[in-house]
């Protein structure tokens, strides 16, 4: 009986906490029963079940994409998308916790996924302004459905500030994650809107999602705007998690009630380019191509502009997603880019996609783009987009290549700036461009744990209170 199950031979490895480690040479990467078992140069080909041999190739940890939207089932696309985007393990941002679970019964693609419940208008939630034991009956039931934490979408379906602080107040009473897309029916997603969280939030335990969407220069210069964003990080709210992320493509909701785009930054985006804040107003944006429609296509989804836009746009009905290229390549660098005093911690914990669904996942191929640029390391890559989401939600085991870690591998072409190969607990789900995998692992609570498992998954059981949500600056 081999001693191994699966062998890679001759891969250059980089890791977050050793910066010199890829400049050392090829190594063989080991690995039994979903663990790495051995690294190191030497491990006889005969001792393992199956062998890769590299050709060039770099391994990185298995991606962990710390915001992404899944899609809605029956197209919970994002599985397979980020399988083909190097990705290893995902945090659902979408909610509600029933899809996700769903979405991964019918799409999975062998990734680990973990999610976390929306509080919002259009879901759960009366009014704008809940009351606290209406949002904490609502958490208490996505935490045994098996979600981590939940998630408001101020940007998008604003509560008031009252009721944005009572879900933090709730997630944190219940030790659970909480992340916090900014906005309330007194600010927008915007810069402002940044400042009024952390008010908000105060000295409780909160995610800021995706920080490059309040720095589109809504209120000021963009270099203005980042600047800010770095100070309050830094200075403010210095224990506040966050990640931001790297595609040109801001994703929103598509759907219109009584003529007008639900969600509040729909009609920003359209605002900003001068057109009326309306459903006719939006389709002559798809027709002109500022807007684009996020339309399902071959197992994944591309965006159609013109008439084809709009029809695929008036097909999806209540379940429209649509999207502008809002986003500026300028915040994108400097917030990836931004470290805190000293220069070992960023400013900015993660690097993400907010993609999935969304077809953004540009985090590998723009993350080595800066490598090439010398602005980021190999090292400070893998801390970007493994390590410190893995540090962020508590997931042991995870963001780095080393013995009894979780064999969790993204193998890149460092030239294509491509992934060739992905492992996910020791199997492969993705191999030059084919997604391979099924299924999903969730990671969840113990409190979740059970009605996954008896949904027919796999779970890993997590305690987010040890994250960096929770324990920076305790």
């Amino acid at each position: 009986m081999a001693a191994y199950d699966f062998l890679i031979k001759g891969a250059r490895l980089v890791d977050p906490i050793d910066p010199q480690r890829w400049m050392q040479g090829p190594v063989d990467i080991a690995v039994k029963a979903g663990r790495v078992a051995a690294v190191k140069a030497g491990i006889p080909i005969a001792s393992a079940a199956d062998v890769y041999h590299c050709h060039g190739e770099t391994v990185f940890p298995g991606i962990i994409d710390s915001h992404v939207h899944m899609g809605s089932p029956p197209n919970a696309v994002g599985h397979k998308m980020l399988a083909l985007a190097g990705v290893t393990t995902a945090v659902d941002f979408a909610g509600p916790m029933e899809e996700t679970v769903e979405g991964a019964r019918q799409s999975g693609a062998g990734l680990n996924v973990a999610g976390l419940h929306r509080i919002s208008t259009d879901l759960n939630m009366p009014t704008t302004d809940p009351k606290t034991h209406e949002i904490r009956g609502e958490a208490e039931r996505a935490l045994d459905l098996g979600a981590i934490g939940l998630k408001v979408v101020g940007g998008h379906l604003p509560l008031t500030p009252e009721a944005t602080a009572r879900v933090r107040e709730v997630a944190n009473d219940l030790s659970c994650y909480f992340a916090f897309h900014v906005g309330t029916t007194a600010t927008g997603s915007n810069i402002e809107g940044l400042r009024e969280a952390v008010e908000i939030i105060g000295d409780g335990r909160a995610h800021i999602a995706h920080i490059n969407a309040y720095c589109r220069g809504q209120k000021m210069s963009i270099s203005e705007e980042v600047a800010q964003a770095v100070d309050i990080l830094t200075h403010e709210a210095p224990h506040l998690v966050s990640e931001a992320y790297m595609g040109t493509v801001n994703g929103t909701f598509g759907a219109c009630i009584d003529g007008v785009p639900k969600s509040a930054v729909t009609r920003t985006c359209l605002r900003m380019a001068g057109y009326p804040e309306t459903e006719e107003g939006l389709v002559q944006a798809i027709r002109d191509g500022y807007c684009s429609a996020n339309v399902p296509q071959g197992g994944q989804v591309v965006l159609k502009t013109g008439e084809e836009g709009v029809e695929g746009w008036r097909a999806a009905g209540a379940g429209a997603f649509v999207s502008f290229a809002v986003n500026s390549p300028e915040a994108a660098f400097l917030l990836a880019t931004a470290r805190r005093a000293g220069g070992d911690e960023f400013v900015v914990d993660a690097m993400s996609t907010d993609g999935g669904s969304i077809p953004r996942n540009v985090q590998l191929e723009r993350g080595l783009a800066l490598v090439q640029l010398g602005a980021l390391s190999l090292s400070d890559l893998a801390r970007k987009f493994s390590y410190n989401p893995a540090l962020m939600f508590g997931f042991e085991g995870k963001g780095r290549v080393a013995e009894g870690f979780d064999a969790d591998l993204t193998m890149a072409d460092l030239e294509t700036r491509r992934p060739v190969m992905t492992m996910v607990g020791g199997r492969v789900v993705m191999y030059r461009g084919l997604a391979v995998g099924s299924g999903a692992t969730f990671l969840t609570t113990g409190r979740g744990a059970p009605a996954l498992e008896k949904a027919g998954f796999a779970t890993r059981v997590v305690d987010v209170t040890r994250g960096l949500i929770y324990t920076r600056g305790a």
